[in-house]
């Protein structure tokens, strides 16, 4: 039993090591840092983790060719920041998110598509930039019907079905 016990405490110690560690990261860092010292925005944001596309915007269209796809870091009333792996180099953009029909079913749903300008970017290191958007408009499909060349990229931002769901076309691991 004595070597039970040691096992345990051992394991314990090492745990208690990894949560001591990672709360210090947690401490020395803030949800919304500011990054350059100096606060631009004049709405709160919310911390959110979503998949986003972003296409640049040229000449009223998005230009598909350059699609790519970012995970949100927050969102505001006006606002919206990505992480990506370089800065953006363009000064509009169109990012389109998957917004579920009806609450609790996030897999059926449409797309959604904000119209934004660059504000910011800002090197967090390892290769990774956040980027900082304002929203300028909701950009509707009927109006802007050449959106729809985006829609084959945009049914990747939806959440995918539970292992379960018979539709599923899981990859095999």
């Amino acid at each position: 039993m004595g070597t039970k016990g040691f096992f345990l405490f051992s394991q314990r110690a090492s745990e208690i090591d990894v949560a001591g560690r990672l709360a210090r990261l947690v401490n020395l860092t803030t949800p919304n840092m500011l990054l350059n010292g100096e606060e631009r925005r004049s709405d709160t944001r919310a911390n959110r983790s979503l998949p986003v596309l972003l296409a640049p915007w040229e000449n009223d269209e998005p230009v598909v060719e350059e699609t790519t796809v970012a995970i949100t870091k927050d969102l505001g009333g006006t606002g919206v920041s990505v992480l990506l792996r370089q800065p953006l180099r363009m000064d509009a953009l169109v990012l389109g998110f998957w917004m579920p029909d009806e609450p609790g079913n996030p897999v059926d749903g449409s797309p959604l598509f904000v119209r934004a300008h660059v504000v910011t970017n800002t090197p967090l290191g390892g290769g990774f930039w956040q980027c900082g958007l304002e929203v300028d408009e909701i950009l509707l499909e009927a109006d802007y019907p050449q959106l729809e060349k985006l829609a084959p990229r945009m049914q990747q931002m939806a959440p995918p079905r539970r292992a379960l769901d018979a539709d599923d076309n899981l990859p095999e691991i």
